[in-house]
């Protein structure tokens, strides 16, 4: 079948990464993970839409992903922070409030997938005997929690 025709009107058309920091003191990672610790924390911002060119309207949003991650045994601590952006557009007719909904669960859903590649390859090459590949999220549990946060930072300020 023809991609083309069964292509979604919503569609990532660029990525970055915008920050990455690692430290490293292992040298070996046992495959088991046996007595390994894993902390990830993941949380993201997403921009209003635009309009990405004005003789159409195609509306754009950006998604900003963050991603801590620190493995640790009783001797050695690896820590990887990522930022990364991703830009995304819905091409259909007024339909900026069809985007503002889907960037943070497919938009987070996009980037998450593009940020375990990029852990799993980094990993790679600091870790002998293998890689650290993080668990895939359900972006709507995400986007609930951190909506939750946001109202309750509100509600503490405005008290």
């Amino acid at each position: 079948m023809d991609v083309n025709e069964i292509k979604a009107p919503f569609q990532i058309i660029g990525d970055r990464i915008k920050k990455l920091e690692i430290e490293n003191d292992f040298v070996f990672i046992d495959l088991t993970d046996e007595g390994i610790k894993r902390e990830i924390g993941v949380s993201y911002e997403v921009s209003d839409p635009f309009i990405l060119d004005d003789s159409e309207e195609t509306f754009a949003g950006k998604v900003m992903m963050y991603i801590d991650l620190e493995v640790s045994d009783d001797e050695c601590k690896a820590c990887i922070s990522l930022e990364l952006e991703g830009c995304f557009i819905i091409d259909e007719p007024n339909s900026e409030e069809v985007l503002r909904e889907m960037l943070p669960i497919n938009g987070c859903a996009a980037l998450y997938s593009i940020a375990r590649g990029i852990i799993s390859s980094v990993t790679s090459h600091m870790c002998g005997n293998g890689s650290i590949l993080i668990p895939m999220i359900n972006t709507f549990e995400l986007r609930d929690s951190i909506e939750e946060d946001e109202y309750i930072a509100t509600d503490e300020t405005d008290g």
